[in-house]
């Protein structure tokens, strides 16, 4: 289920929720229903099952090619990520659409210049906005 994102931006979509409910258990822990695409995303980044990555792709890319904007395109540009992995989830993503869909992925163009705490927990945009403030650099050379 696609949803549209408003912001500085002519367009954007999330292809879905990623969490659709959480049940807070007696123990603390929470049980939580998520999305397809919610649980694929979950897998790969807290369980590190990198077989979610082709699915990923496949739906992304599936959803790229009904979109008008997509020949107009020129580049896929991943954020850097707050927490580092061994396998970033996210680059591993956008080069496996890029290949895809033959569009170049430039992961130089962004730079991450400040430590942040992830975002996954925080609702208000205001808060989220204050905590990446100052966090990334475009590399204005590479333009």
């Amino acid at each position: 289920m696609t949803h549209s994102l408003s912001g500085k931006w002519k367009a954007g979509w999330a292809l879905d929720l990623h969490t659709l409910s959480s049940t807070l258990n007696s123990d603390g822990s929470y049980t939580s229903v998520r999305s397809d695409i919610g649980e694929a995303l979950f897998l790969l980044k807290y369980r590190s099952d990198n077989t979610q990555i082709s699915y990923l792709v496949n739906e992304l890319t599936r959803f790229l090619r009904t979109r008008l904007v997509l020949p107009y395109v020129d580049v896929i540009i991943p954020v850097p990520a707050s927490v580092q992995r061994d396998i970033q989830p996210v680059h591993e993503i956008c080069k496996q659409v890029g290949k895809e869909l033959k569009i170049p992925v430039d992961f130089e163009l962004i730079k991450k210049v400040k430590n942040t705490q992830q975002l996954k927990s925080i609702e208000d945009c205001a808060q989220r906005q204050d905590i990446i403030k100052g966090a990334f650099e475009v590399i204005v050379g590479l333009l």
